[in-house]
């Protein structure tokens, strides 16, 4: 008994990752069949703590989205914000703080029907760091 004992303390003493909110917005009212719009991807990253750009530089995982879009949509790649540079142990990254908001081109099929909602969905895998990093998801959806 004594050894599960000691089995668990570690896994309680580790650091709670931070909280990083991670929504999904568009300013299109409406869709029309065929017209592109874009999306935004906006995060909010605790002070102190980064995101890592599209190209992260020596080490990182920049953020990733899964598109979870009705029949016949696509979506383009995402468009980041300007990095800031960022020197740890002789180890330079690229990385984005505060409320980075990333872009992307959805595109409807050209034979949607009109005049019904659409809903959009997207999981999302980050990483977030300070002195530690950690592995963040979430799925975000919006009609």
């Amino acid at each position: 008994m004594l050894l599960a004992g000691v089995a668990v303390a570690p896994a309680l003493a580790q650091p709670k990752a931070p909280p990083v909110k991670a929504t999904l917005h568009t300013e299109a009212a409406t869709i029309a069949p065929g017209t592109p719009f874009d999306v935004a991807l906006r995060f909010e990253v605790p002070a102190g703590y980064h995101l890592y750009w599209e190209n992260p530089g020596e080490s990182g995982m920049p953020p990733q989205v899964k598109w979870k879009l009705p029949a016949g949509f696509s979506a383009g790649p995402l468009r980041f914000p300007p990095p800031k540079r960022h020197e740890a142990a002789g180890i330079v990254t690229y990385v984005l703080e505060g409320a980075p908001t990333l872009l992307a081109t959805l595109t409807p099929p050209a034979d949607l029907p009109v005049g019904g909602p659409v809903g959009l969905a997207a999981d999302l895998r980050w990483l977030v760091c300070k002195k530690a990093c950690y592995l963040g998801k979430k799925s975000v959806s919006l009609t």
